[in-house]
């Protein structure tokens, strides 16, 4: 496979809706991989100790926390060999990999400080098993970061989510509540905040993706794609030479990180696109 297949296969893109299963810095979209890292640096700032990534990816986020720790042991986890392969050839040095299920994670109970679990719970079947063995593997005091997308702002009002790569998403209070089962939340932050109008952008994304899949089906959304080009190409041969306008070609302005803030305290800027909670593992309690 050569490099640039082997890239698309880690990136894994959706055809149907252009979004990319796991982030790869330098191929994936800049502003969208500025955000993630954005998060990996929230987190490598507080997790201490023996740290698991989980569900890592290539492991570029593990290598953010590895470099902030000067002592520690940073563990890249994921289902996927393949990405992992990459990372261990990109990242390797400072990092050990571990393939694994988050739902059965491969270490003894009470064994880690600190686990990163960043834009991953979605991802899988049973989000309450993932969070069980997290609480097992974690030290009593030990500290989970997990961030997740907020629903408000990216399938509001709908049970599936846009991206077809996530099983499951939840409502900030949800998803609070969901991992208040199993741990103290100290914290809840917010990433990349919109204004409310958000909301109703991606209500109508959704639509339109659900109308687009009903089309495809149909065989209908081809014949309208074709249509559709050949109007274009029509109107290519009308316009003259050097008549394009500016604003018909796009440009992408640059995006920086939006750092978390506390969602609390600012909930009046608008919705962040991303929820995340630190916690702690509740106390057992015993009976004598």
């Amino acid at each position: 496979m050569t490099p640039g297949n082997e890239m698309d296969a880690l990136m894994n893109v959706d055809s149907s809706c252009n979004i990319p299963e796991r982030i790869v810095p330098g191929r994936t979209d800049r502003a969208e991989t500025a955000d993630h890292m954005a998060r990996y640096g929230f987190a490598a700032a507080r997790a201490r100790g023996r740290t698991l990534d989980l569900g890592s990816g290539i492991g570029y986020g593990t290598a953010i926390i590895a470099n902030a720790q000067s002592a520690g042991v940073a563990i890249a986890l994921d289902i996927s060999s393949s990405a992992l392969a990459f990372g261990k050839s990109t990242y390797g040095r400072a990092i050990s990999f571990v393939s694994g299920d988050a739902g059965a994670l491969p270490f003894s109970d009470d064994s880690l400080d600190s686990v990163v679990c960043l834009e991953a719970i979605e991802h899988v079947a049973d989000a309450a098993k993932v969070l069980g063995e997290i609480v097992r593997v974690l030290r009593p005091d030990g500290l989970l970061i997990v961030s997740t997308p907020n629903k408000w702002a990216t399938s509001p009002l709908s049970w599936r989510p846009a991206n077809p790569y996530h099983v499951r998403e939840w409502y900030p209070g949800r998803f609070k509540q969901l991992v208040s089962n199993y741990f103290e939340v100290e914290d809840v932050f917010g990433q990349s905040w919109h204004p409310v109008g958000i909301t109703w952008r991606a209500l109508r994304t959704n639509a339109r993706l659900h109308v687009k899949a009903i089309l495809r089906r149909l065989r209908i959304l081809r014949i309208a794609q074709q249509v559709r080009r050949r109007a274009r190409s029509a109107d290519a041969r009308q316009e003259p030479r050097g008549s394009r306008s500016a604003r018909e070609v796009p440009t992408r302005e640059e995006v920086a990180a939006a750092w978390p803030r506390s969602w609390t305290s600012t909930r009046k800027q608008g919705i962040p696109v991303t929820v995340i909670l630190i916690a702690t593992p509740l106390r057992k309690v015993t009976s004598e």
